[in-house]
């Protein structure tokens, strides 16, 4: 027996049986699985689950809330890079968040944090590790904005999915929501290694991963929009929920209706309950012509998805978005009038007022700190985060102003000058550590000596 152990075809050998074996058992759960006990078993399960989600969520301090995920992600993150630099030990309240974290982008993070390389810790720059890559994702603004996969965002996403879902069961108390497949558009362009190796995440398993464990058995993912089949491939599994972008989900519903030869996508797919779908602002006139096409028994949801995680999700009960307080993401709010300013003000969720615009900035678990995201946001309703994406104002280009030519005279110091050595100073934070000199009876016989 010691030697069957010791030759390399014995091993050879069980590792084919463990996988023959993990193929066989992958098999036997999807068949289980997709059986029709199994699936209102299931969708028993989670409109139940649902109901006490909603109750719950319904319940929540947003402001604390906030603050509580605040606090967790810097706690998580001050022995990285980022937070060595930006003194993440001294943050005990949002305001110390805001004075020693300046606003921020994706891009300006990857230029100086996420550059590949053969170390093993460069996962630690903005997010401890593991890390499952660098996922790229393609704007409609024509850019690329860049975040880091980690557990934690695939966490945030399952939750975000998972409340979504739950208005789903809400709207539609007595539909089948499982009778079919729930397809997910989307994904990243391209996903790479930051240690210069390899992709080991297809877009398809990004998607995936973002998805609540027990909906994944009854879920088509398409990490790629493009492909031609792919109306063909939504055509065979009778589906009940499309997520995506509007365009995606506008493009798929054209190709599967001329494939079809239908004129409406509710012939294609009778059984559709619910779209949840992002947009611009500036494309609300194709969710209006994709509302009459749908028809007042499909539930079109918005979702203010960004690749930093999802941020708010139409509430049908109040017909307006809810902001997620508490499902991972930290939110910044830059005030519309001075979006262009270097350094602009913030506030947070308790500072927010009703009918103004702000810009959101988000923190997130994907890396991303105070990261402005270029969406407006205006609040409807405190008691109750409600708000609605609005579009960002337009600022005109300044004219190039002509300044006089000051020559440059280059003053020496003194040779006894001694330059200060003190800690890094960030925005309007104090060089060095804030010291206290009251008095304490108790240190009478140290302050004598």
């Amino acid at each position: 027996m010691i030697k069957a152990r010791k030759c390399p075809e014995f091993h050879l050998g069980l590792v084919i049986l463990t996988e023959h074996l993990h193929t066989k058992w992958q098999a036997l759960q999807d068949r289980i699985t997709r059986t029709h006990l199994a699936r209102r078993v299931t969708e028993a399960y989670l409109r139940a689950r649902s109901r006490v989600h909603l109750a719950r969520f319904d319940r929540l301090a947003a402001a604390r809330c906030q603050l509580n995920t605040l606090l967790g992600l810097v706690h998580h993150a001050q022995s990285t890079r980022f937070g060595v630099q930006h003194d993440f030990c001294r943050i005990r309240t949002e305001e110390d968040f805001r004075r020693l974290v300046p606003v921020t982008s994706s891009a300006a993070l990857a230029r100086n944090f996420w550059q590949p390389s053969d170390e093993p810790n460069i996962g630690g720059s903005t997010w401890p590790t593991p890390l499952a890559g660098l996922a790229s994702y393609d704007t409609a603004e024509g850019t690329t904005r860049q975040v880091l996969l980690s557990p934690d965002l695939f966490r945030a996403r399952r939750r975000a999915l998972h409340t979504a879902l739950a208005f789903v069961f809400d709207k539609h108390p007595l539909a089948e929501l499982l009778s079919g497949s729930l397809l997910f558009l989307g994904g990243p362009a391209s996903v790479g290694n930051i240690t210069n190796r390899k992709p080991v995440l297809s877009a398809d398993a990004v998607l995936r991963a973002g998805i609540p464990w027990l909906y994944r058995p009854y879920c088509v993912t398409a990490g790629d929009a493009n492909h031609e089949d792919l109306a063909e491939r939504a055509r065979q599994p009778p589906l009940t929920c499309v997520s995506g972008s509007l365009g995606e989900i506008t493009q798929l519903f054209d190709r599967t209706k001329a494939s079809a030869q239908r004129e409406k996508i509710t012939d294609v797919w009778p059984r559709l309950l619910a779209v949840l779908y992002s947009c611009r602002p500036e494309e609300r006139g194709r969710v209006e012509r994709l509302r009459q096409e749908l028809g007042p028994k499909v539930s079109l949801l918005q979702v203010g998805q960004f690749p930093e995680g999802i941020a708010a999700v139409e509430d049908p009960r109040h017909g307006l978005l809810r902001l997620l307080p508490d499902h991972g993401l930290y939110y910044d709010f830059i005030p519309t009038t001075e979006f262009t300013q270097r350094a602009p003000k913030r506030v947070g969720l308790a500072q927010v007022q009703v009918g103004v615009d702000y810009e959101l900035a988000i923190t997130s678990p994907a890396g991303v700190w105070a990261c402005r995201t270029g969406a407006a946001v205006r609040f409807e309703r405190l008691d109750l985060p409600l708000l609605r994406f609005v579009a960002m104002p337009c600022v005109a280009a300044a004219p190039v102003k002509r300044e006089a030519v000051v020559p440059f005279v280059k003053v020496m110091p003194p040779h006894d000058f001694k330059a200060p050595v003190g800690r890094l100073r960030i925005g309007d934070s104090p060089a060095t550590r804030p010291e206290s000199f009251d008095h304490n009876p108790w240190l009478v016989p140290v302050d004598r000596g």
